[in-house]
């Protein structure tokens, strides 16, 4: 079975809304002084960060799964909406 291993922080949906025309997000990386322009997929997730592990065999991925499908979905609805009326 596939693992969702990479969970976002910061919902991907969210971040979507500040990124540039490239669709890349703009930040400054601390540990190299550098700014950088980095895909939504690839910043702001920790490994398993709402995985619950009841032993080495079985993991829970039901909040990953009510974020990602229930909240973020209603996110990018509210932002369409708030968008709209700019």
């Amino acid at each position: 079975m596939w693992e969702k291993k990479k969970q976002h922080v910061v919902p991907k949906v969210y971040l979507k809304w500040f990124c540039n025309n490239k669709w890349l997000l703009n930040f400054y990386d601390r540990e190299t002084w550098k700014y950088k322009e980095q895909r939504p997929e690839n910043v702001w997730w920790i490994k398993h960060f709402y995985t619950i592990v009841w032993n080495e065999w079985e993991k829970d991925f039901s909040i990953e799964d009510f974020f990602s499908n229930e909240i973020e979905n209603d996110i990018w609805n509210i932002f369409q909406k708030i968008n709209k009326y700019e």
